[in-house]
């Protein structure tokens, strides 16, 4: 996929928690790219002293390839951070710059029919643009997403992927919850990181299953180590690190 110059509008604005949005971007031009990829944005932000410095910070694309003209970006607002305070209060209308596609953490129709992510907080954003690719495209997918966040008020796209696994008998979404004493909300579901022993709950054979893996660097690595300890192929799991 080529590299492009591109030129975003702000057209919708999704708050999906306390912390964490969703833009939806029009695109000056068609983007090609495969889900999983990402692209950098670019803001004119000023420092301590006022001076203005060109700013850019990469973002995985949350949204479907099968969408040519707008593109969604799902990301958490750090308030220490200089980038995602001002992204986080772009409005309608507001435009930006941005420069993409790129990345190698992406979903290929050859990678097999089983299917399992593992994300944890905001890494579910590129796993939700394969997610949606799936759906879009009716791919013939046995599908698993195991989605880890701190509390129930911390869950992202839960009421998509739960509306998904209600109309779609291939795709299991099980969200798991590593904080319940500090959630406000009741929940049912299951509790703590994603562990080895979650995953054979829901995933029966593992060697035959292709991985993705997004999330902090920590969660990546004990993920991977612990299914090729299992005896999972390296060339089965895919991963991006999260910092």
């Amino acid at each position: 996929m080529a590299v492009q110059d591109l030129n975003l509008e702000v057209i919708e604005v999704f708050n999906e928690t306390h912390d964490v949005k969703t833009l939806r971007f029009k695109l000056d031009k068609p983007l090609d790219f495969q889900a999983g990829q990402f692209v950098m944005l670019y803001m004119d932000i000023p420092d301590q002293h006022g001076k203005v410095e060109n700013i850019k910070r990469a973002y995985s694309i949350a949204s479907s390839p099968a969408k040519k003209d707008w593109i969604d970006i799902n990301f958490r607002v750090y308030s220490f951070g200089r980038f995602t305070p001002p992204l986080f209060n772009l409005k309608l209308g507001d435009k930006i710059k941005a420069k993409g596609p790129f990345g190698m953490f992406v979903h290929k129709e050859e990678d097999g029919k089983n299917v399992v992510f593992l994300s944890a907080g905001t890494g579910i954003a590129p796993i939700r643009g394969m997610i949606k690719l799936i759906e879009e495209k009716n791919l013939d997918r046995n599908t698993v997403l195991f989605s880890s966040c701190k509390t129930t008020e911390d869950l992202i796209f839960h009421e998509e992927f739960l509306r998904l696994a209600g109309k779609n008998k291939n795709f299991r979404y099980v969200p798991t919850i590593t904080r319940i004493n500090e959630s406000k909300k009741e929940w049912n579901g299951e509790k703590g990181r994603i562990s080895i022993e979650l995953i054979k709950k829901y995933v029966k054979d593992l060697k035959n299953n292709f991985f993705y893996i997004c999330g902090p660097p920590e969660m990546v690595e004990n993920s991977r180590e612990i299914l090729i300890f299992e005896g999972v192929s390296k060339e089965n799991i895919k991963f991006e690190r999260f910092h």
